[in-house]
């Protein structure tokens, strides 16, 4: 399996734990163990693939993603931002949040695996600029934080990675 599916399937199963986890204030015994055990299985088969990844490649899948998920019409803005908000350097800025992210913020919480953030980068007549991406993508930088930052041009080039 390529890892840009492996990648999504693993995003998208975290996701659905992560929810699943949250929902539920009581522990049960049985089938939602082995899920749980399942998912960790899983968890550990992807941060090994993630550290095989290269950023390039990862930009790529992210891009993928991102797109795939139509992040300008199914994601929501930041809390208390607008389009085109002034940035710290004059600049403007459009701030997309998946719905894990988004939930975490609204919330007060720390963003959890599987948070992107899309940031579209405008100079003042509102000509987008650049798009970056920060995902926290559990295993990436060798299990440390595990948050990737890419900038793209407007077509999609990576221009630089974190």
């Amino acid at each position: 399996m390529k890892p840009t599916n492996l990648l999504l399937i693993f995003l998208l199963s975290l996701c659905f734990i992560y929810a699943g986890c949250k929902s539920s204030e009581q522990k049960s015994e049985g089938p939602v163990e082995e899920t749980v055990e399942k998912a960790e299985e899983l968890h550990e088969e992807m941060e090994e693939e993630v550290d095989r990844a290269s950023p390039p490649e990862l930009a790529a899948e992210v891009w993928a993603l991102i797109h795939t998920e139509g992040y300008k019409e199914h994601w929501k803005m930041a809390p208390g931002k607008d389009a085109y908000y002034e940035g710290g350097d004059g600049k403007l800025i459009t701030t997309y949040l998946n719905k894990i992210a988004y939930k975490a913020v609204e919330s007060g919480e720390e963003m959890p695996p599987g948070s992107i953030v899309v940031s579209e980068n405008y100079d003042l007549e509102k000509t987008l600029e650049s798009i970056s991406v920060k995902a926290d993508i559990p295993g990436y930088n060798n299990g440390k934080e595990g948050w990737f930052s890419v900038t793209y041009n407007p077509a999609g080039k990576p221009i630089s990675y974190e």
